[in-house]
């Protein structure tokens, strides 16, 4: 749990002293965990192993409420200091705030005023998935973490890499648990310490970044033209002095380490003060764009602007963070200087010399043609591996405060003595080579171009259409010197869908689009990225007809309730409105088709027997038609018996409220035709059976009550299901009668 670990580390350590006195008895015998953590104890007192101390976790305990409200699907407390609450029904809310009470007591949550949150998947759901998953998940290769994340009603799952999400993806789909119900994310990792050689997120000066070759090292943060990046060594690319959009990782040369490419590399000049027949540039330096490559998994590469990491040993000591506060035009000779870098960390050195030319070797030893002029020196040690590294002082501020003064960039050395070149000399080679003016901390007043990618969905993806179709749009965004970032996205077809980082929307067309993501910072500068999506064709809605069933006799001249559902997930709610199912019948043998009407519940009554197919058509909103018939058997009606008893409404699982008025109704037809018939409503909320309407009507005639729940039942701030009873009695004194399951909803106290 990442959002609100803290708060829920509190809850938890108190939890510990309720859980005795008010849970463990009250769930422990009904509960799968608890029988699971039995099984383990029976298991643990055959095998001499050490085994974990009893522990009730927050995740029990909110099984536990989603056990008293299946509807529950985990709750928080948001910025506000509300407790909002997760339901697949919000109007349980009632429910699930006494259901939290009974578990967790009146101190742990604010219980004034929750908020009820549409939930995609109880609580219990989630539980189970995640259960089901995390013992194969946690022993993947480069997974971090896994979580029931309550503030998002969904599972999060961290991984450290493309390789172990993709493997966590297969696994997930093999248990059936689909990419909506769970979250993965790239993360770093939860490290004890590292080193100047490991994986940094944010970059910033001192790291080991790969090349084509081997190893160097990030010299420092900056921004060229508008645009983010870093400073490292020329020679650290494949072409000294020629742009070859060179990739740089980080740490090493792994593809998903890529953090930039090779954008200004001064070219070499053999003019002006450049010796005869050599090769000449003032800085061994290149600046490489910030870019975490094409591929959509890649995460954007966030900096540390302005910042250096500085250890003594980088195998061995946790670098530590120094801000650039000044930049130094010129050193002079006998300043104490010192440079960090991936292979000797942090050495120190007195400037032995200053603006010297000299000839340039390669790592062997010999000449490379090219002449580096007026470079600086110092007696300082470094190593392979450390071209790149930042040279600097320390400088203290009024308070104690230590900033860094940046000189320059280090390219080489003879195992005593460290040359660089002069950070004034590396600014003007970038502007002179067309780069622009280099910013390399706050003082500069830098400005750059955000970066962006979105995560998800991927790229040429196919999504739903319409309904419960929502499609999760996700973007990461990162920008050296700005946080106040804005995004905005639109579609080719449908065109603005939201706004921020994250953004839901329902697409109401099939076909292909591009999907645009826009990244705006404070500066007014923008970056986009797109992709492609498909939005499948429309899928024809599921009919059923729940009453009368297949080859059911009913009888001639008595009026029933004939009721039916149609479900699509492209519909709101996902079922279709009542208006849009069409009945109709047709007697076998003849070709004429008659309609009965719309309606999830429709009264009919057949005067002629014989067999019937009766048929249900749902129509959707893009124009899928889904069918499904029966046949029944209309028979004569019983010269005597009792009353046939029909209710047209409720038809079932309606959801009232307490304080609104419905209006009940039925028919009832007595086989004998006698008159009157006496009738009885009846209310049984499991609790208390009342008559709350008696009355006499004729054979046929409608039955209806208008009634207010809690006129007849006293509000008891719960969600009752509720059984509706209509009862006929003929003048013969035979009964017939039929029943409805309803929810009430009293709502809160």
């Amino acid at each position: 749990m990442f959002t609100g670990i803290i708060p829920r580390l509190r809850l938890v350590l108190s939890l510990a002293l309720l859980s005795a006195l008010l849970v463990g008895l009250r769930f422990a015998s009904n509960s799968p965990v608890a029988a699971q953590q039995e099984d383990a104890n029976h298991k643990a007192a055959r095998t001499p192993a050490a085994t974990a101390a009893p522990v009730r976790t927050l995740d029990d305990m909110f099984a536990d409420v989603s056990r008293l409200v299946p509807s529950f699907g985990g709750c928080f407390v948001d910025d506000n200091g509300r407790l909002n609450v997760y339901l697949l029904n919000r109007a349980h809310l009632p429910e699930a705030m006494q259901a939290i009470t009974a578990v967790f007591g009146r101190d742990e949550f604010p219980l004034e005023s929750p908020i009820a949150l549409q939930a995609r998947y109880s609580f219990m759901q989630l539980k189970l998935w995640h259960d089901a998953h995390q013992r194969n998940t946690l022993n993947t290769p480069g997974v971090s973490f896994v979580d029931i994340d309550e503030m998002n009603n969904r599972l999060e799952i961290g991984v450290i890499n493309f390789n172990a999400a993709m493997e966590v993806r297969a696994s997930l789909n093999r248990l059936g648990i689909s990419e909506e119900a769970a979250h993965i994310s790239e993360v770093e990792g939860f490290k004890m310490h590292q080193s100047l050689q490991s994986k940094w997120r944010p970059i910033a000066g001192g790291i080991q970044i790969g090349n084509l070759g081997g190893n160097c090292t990030l010299g420092f943060l900056a921004t060229v033209n508008k645009e983010a990046g870093f400073v490292t060594n020329s020679h650290c690319t494949s072409n000294f002095g020629v742009n070859n959009s060179d990739a740089i990782k980080q740490p090493n040369n792994n593809v998903a380490n890529t953090i930039g490419v090779e954008l200004f590399d001064p070219p070499l000049f053999s003019n002006g003060a450049c010796p005869s027949g050599r090769l000449c540039r003032y800085s061994d330096a290149v600046f490489i764009a910030r870019d975490a490559g094409a591929t959509q998994p890649n995460p954007l590469i966030g900096g540390d602007f302005g910042y250096l990491l500085l250890a003594k040993d980088p195998m061995a000591d946790l670098p530590v963070k120094y801000r650039i506060s000044s930049r130094a035009k010129f050193t002079a000779a006998g300043t104490m200087v010192e440079k960090v870098g991936r292979s000797t960390g942090r050495t120190k050195g007195k400037v032995t010399a200053t603006c010297t030319n000299m000839n340039q070797l390669d790592g062997n030893g010999n000449d490379t043609g090219r002449t580096m002029l007026c470079q600086n020196v110092a007696q300082a040690n470094s190593a392979p591996g450390d071209s790149g590294s930042p040279v600097f002082t320390l400088e203290t501020f009024p308070g104690g405060s230590t900033g860094v003064r940046l000189h320059g960039i280090h390219w080489g050395g003879d195992g005593q003595q460290i040359v660089y070149s002069p950070l004034s000399q590396v600014a003007s080679e970038m502007l002179f080579s067309g780069g622009g003016i280099m910013s390399v901390y706050a003082g500069d007043n830098p400005t750059s171009t955000p970066m962006v990618k979105i995560r998800k969905p991927a790229n040429n993806a196919t999504v739903g259409l319409g309904g419960l179709n929502m499609v999760n749009f996700e973007a990461e965004a990162v920008d050296y010197e700005d946080d106040n970032l804005q995004f905005t996205w639109t579609s080719s077809v449908d065109g603005l869908i939201g706004f921020g980082q994250n953004v839901q929307f329902t697409f109401n067309s099939s076909g292909q689009r591009t999907i645009t993501v826009t990244v705006t910072d404070s500066e007014g500068l923008t970056r986009k990225d797109s992709i492609t999506v498909k939005v499948a064709a429309n899928t024809a809605p599921s009919v059923k007809i729940t009453y009368p069933t297949h080859n059911q006799q009913i009888s001639a001249g008595v009026t029933y309730n004939f009721t039916g559902t149609a479900t699509d997930q492209e519909e709101p709610g996902g079922v279709l409105p009542c208006s849009s199912l069409a009945w109709t019948s047709q007697k076998i043998g003849t070709a004429i088709v008659t309609p009965m009407g719309n309606g999830c519940g429709i009264p009919a009554k057949f005067v002629s027997t014989g067999d019937y197919t009766i048929k249900l058509t749902g129509t959707d909103s893009h124009g899928g038609v889904g069918t499904t018939s029966i046949t029944i058997k209309v028979v004569e009606a019983p010269a005597s018996g009792p009353p046939v008893v029909t209710m047209l409404f409720p038809v079932g699982n309606e959801l009232l409220y307490s304080d609104q008025p419905v209006t009940l109704k039925g028919y009832a037809t007595d086989p004998d035709g006698k008159n009157p018939l006496t009738y009885q409503w009846a209310i049984d909320d499991g609790y208390n059976y009342k008559v709350v309407k008696t009355g006499t009507v004729n054979n046929g005639q409608l039955i209806s009550f208008s009634w207010q729940p809690d006129q007849t039942h006293p509000h008891s701030c719960k969600t009752y299901a509720v059984k509706i009873w209509l009862i006929v009695t003929d003048a013969d004194g035979e009964k017939g009668q039929v029943m409805r399951i309803v929810t009430v909803s009293y709502g809160p106290c």
